[in-house]
Formats: structure tokens, sequence, C-alpha cells
């Protein structure tokens, strides 16, 4: 945005004094500003694209934050991401061990995420207990 100021300056030197070598220095000093700052976008939006998880979200708290809750016994398959700048995603998955309090559990816990972690955009799957602990192990 400040750069069109720099190279009227360059013009002007340019005019007034015939210096022409004012012009790729300015044009350096412009690139040399800009390249920092590009650097930093760059980043961002690969971390976007490769959906890493946002700098500022500890997970580990957010797991232990949902295992506090009434009827949760376990937490499990969570991820946080960036969909894009300001906006961030969870998904996981919650074993309750009472399915008739698994109403409450989620409306409790999408308050939790909204309020404490900032994370409006949550899909969460609830899992009754009982036929988890009955799944046969699948070996590969």
């Amino acid at each position: 945005m400040l750069s069109p100021v720099p190279v009227i300056v360059a013009a002007v030197v340019v005019l007034l004094t015939g210096w022409t070598l004012v012009d790729p220095i300015i044009g350096a000093g412009i690139g040399l500003f800009i390249v920092p700052r590009t650097w930093i976008l760059l980043k961002q939006a690969i971390h976007i694209l490769l959906e890493g998880t946002p700098p500022e979200v500890n997970v580990a708290l957010i797991e232990k934050r949902l295992l506090e809750l009434p009827a949760v016994t376990a937490v499990h398959d969570l991820h946080v991401w960036t969909i894009t700048s300001g906006l961030d995603a969870m998904s996981c998955h919650l074993v309750i061990d009472d399915m008739g309090r698994s109403s409450a559990a989620l409306a409790m816990a999408q308050a939790i995420l909204r309020k404490e972690f900032k994370l409006n955009h949550v899909t969460i799957q609830i899992e009754d207990y009982l036929l988890r602990e009955n799944e046969p192990e699948i070996r590969f």
C-alpha cells in the first residue's frame, strides 16, 4: 500500500538530479520490504492447505475438558484444523456410558468448545460405551 510513495520519490529524484540508479535501489527496497510478509502469508496458506492444527489450540486441554463431562468415558479421533483464516474446525468421538445422557453431554461439549476454545464449527460423534466395549478387535 505504501509502495507508491518511494516510487514517486524516486521519480522526483530522477527528474531533479538525473540519477537513474535511485529507481532500482527503491525497487529492491520495496522487494525486501515485501518478502518477509509474503513468507508469513505463504506459511499460513500452506498450514491451512495441509489442515494443520492451529498453533493457539491446545488439543490435550480440549480432550481433558471433554473427559470431565458427565457420562463421557473416552474421547478419540480428536482433530482440530483451520478451514480458512479465522475459522477453525474440530471433530471427535465421545464415548458415553449412558446413552440417555448423550444429548446433555453433546450440548455441554458444544458449549465448552464454543466458549473456552472459540470453536464454532464442531462435529461430534456419540458412541455407546456398551457397544464400544463389545467391539471385536480388528487386526491387520
